[in-house]
């Protein structure tokens, strides 16, 4: 996990191996990195925010399987 300096929040999900199919659905969480509000609500600038569904529009990212570390680019703030 890691805050951006707008007070978001990225979270790396893995696909617990042997769900690596699940990892490139939007239907869930599996293999994601999301994106919140602190309060826990969605941000609106997230690319996947006018979905119906509420768990695809946390999604930052999508099929990374099992991401294991976040950083933010010190000069250009980006998601590393």
């Amino acid at each position: 996990m890691i805050f951006r300096p707008d007070g978001t929040l990225f979270v790396t999900l893995g696909e617990r191996q042997g769900f690596a199919s699940e990892a490139q659905l939007l239907t869930s969480q599996l293999g994601k990195v999301v994106r919140i509000n602190k309060d826990g609500s969605i941000p609106a600038d997230n690319p996947y925010a006018a979905n119906a569904d509420p768990l695809t529009r946390a999604v930052w990212s999508y099929g990374h399987r099992n991401p294991q570390a976040a950083a933010l680019h010190p000069a250009t703030g980006e998601l590393w």
